[in-house]
């Protein structure tokens, strides 16, 4: 119950502050990065730079998610056993 009190003094305040909020229509305008890194005053090579941070960023993600996976190689193993054993000291000993 209190916290409707709370709001009704941020409620008065924006709707003081901003009046083309509520009734009046606003004329609604867009900006696409490119324009919003030219007024910010960005430079081309800055522009580039973050280009290749978010491609990094998103290769090392790819790689994490790859990572976690386990993968199978397919391949063909052979042992042979005559019955021959080395021992630690290298001395060849049959086993059976």
């Amino acid at each position: 119950m209190r916290r409707w009190w709370f709001n009704v003094p941020i409620f008065a305040v924006f709707a003081h502050f901003a009046p083309n909020a509520f009734g009046a229509e606003s004329k609604l305008l867009t900006i696409d990065l490119p324009s919003a890194l030219r007024l910010a005053g960005a430079r081309n090579l800055d522009v580039q730079l973050a280009r290749e941070k978010l491609a990094e960023a998103y290769a090392a993600e790819e790689s994490a998610i790859e990572r976690f996976f386990p993968w199978v190689a397919p391949g063909i193993n052979y042992r042979r056993h005559d019955n021959l054993i080395q021992n630690t000291e290298g001395v060849i000993e049959e086993v059976h």
